[in-house]
């Protein structure tokens, strides 16, 4: 009771017509050709607006009356631009909406409009981050027993002093069998507790030595601190950030607020990437002295980095496995693979030549 069409499987009493099916596939190649056209003009683009004198905003607006032209000319209007799948576009949104908040109104003189280019980018660059499993901040939940709890647990009974608190499927038994399953605690009780949520310690450590000012380097560093940024926002975990370069710069600065996500998003946009070389190593090691006290779980440190700098992989590995650290590596636009290796023996996530797609 199948009818079968081009590899495709469809139950009865569902009837494929010729004339539905080629409409059907007529429509998917012209949304496929659609989005080609409109990528292609996206990046076509992208160097000429950005060489046009005016504010975003006034960009924005010039880049908007292109993609309508284009749009009608290829496909018709009302489609949307193809820079999130429509089931992430909601979500998508309000990251973007997000980082628009962390990336307006800073002092140092780089206007960032809701429709620059660099906002989405960097929101983008966030997102594909969050693909990787082990690169995801997650809080840890259990429940614990809490006489002024809001909750229910239910667990097994440990004493008769319990039987109490059984829960009312067991007084529905008959008398003898109560009596067996008491005797031997085999009862299910209902107890007050109170779920507590854990926020896991994230560190991130950035290179920001003068060869990071080049090609993508910094909006790449801007879109793992978006990510992990919007860890801090979403409650999943607290943050600790310092630069680096020869060695580390100032002190590392806790962000466990939505206001101290947003100002640290700034801080890094206009940061001076002017330092002078790069020791990865030495870094890595004193920025987990110097977060180990504090207070979170499952503690991770995310270094982002173009430097080919030496690193004594078996001794780093040893440390960070006593330290009871992960170890997340990003090389942007450059390798270094003894990183690499130590982020990957530590469970962490590790790219080598880390660049913006496309």
């Amino acid at each position: 009771d199948l009818v079968v069409r081009d590899g495709k499987r469809y139950k009865s009493p569902v009837v494929v017509t010729a004339d539905r099916y080629q409409c059907e596939e007529e429509t998917r190649t012209k949304l496929l050709q659609h989005e080609a056209a409109i990528r292609g003009f996206l990046e076509a683009a992208k160097p000429q607006l950005r060489s046009r004198e005016g504010t975003p905003l006034m960009r924005a607006i010039l880049l908007l009356k292109a993609l309508q032209e284009e749009g009608a000319k290829n496909a018709g209007e009302g489609i949307a631009i193809p820079v999130f799948s429509q089931t992430q576009e909601k979500a998508a949104r309000q990251d973007v909406e997000q980082l628009f908040e962390m990336m307006s109104g800073d002092q140092a003189g780089q206007p960032v409009d809701f429709y620059d280019l660099e906002v989405v980018e960097i929101e983008e660059i966030a997102r594909q981050l969050d693909a990787h499993a082990q690169f995801r901040a997650k809080a840890s939940k259990k429940i614990v027993e809490d006489v002024d709890g809001e909750d229910v647990l239910y667990r097994g009974m440990a004493k008769h002093a319990e039987i109490g608190s059984a829960v009312p499927s067991f007084w529905a038994l008959p008398s003898r069998y109560r009596t067996y399953k008491m005797a031997r605690k085999a009862v299910t009780v209902r107890r007050k507790a109170t779920l507590q949520k854990g926020k896991q310690l994230l560190g991130l450590l950035v290179d920001v030595s003068g060869s990071m000012d080049s090609g993508n380097r910094i909006k790449l560093a801007l879109g793992v601190a978006a990510n992990r940024a919007n860890a801090v926002i979403r409650g999943e975990a607290v943050l600790v950030v310092q630069f680096f370069a020869g060695g580390l710069i100032g002190e590392p600065e806790l962000i466990d607020d939505k206001e101290k996500a947003q100002q640290i998003i700034k801080k890094l946009r206009n940061e001076a990437f002017n330092g002078g070389g790069t020791n990865i190593d030495g870094a890595v090691r004193e920025f987990v002295e110097n977060i180990s006290t504090v207070e979170g779980e499952r503690p991770e440190v995310c270094i982002v980095t173009d430097g080919d700098d030496f690193v004594p992989r078996d001794n780093l590995k040893k440390f960070l496995e006593q330290k009871k650290f992960v170890l997340h590596a990003f090389v942007v636009e450059e390798h270094n693979d003894d990183l690499c290796w130590v982020a990957e023996q530590t469970g962490g996530l590790a790219i080598n030549g880390f660049r913006k797609e496309g």
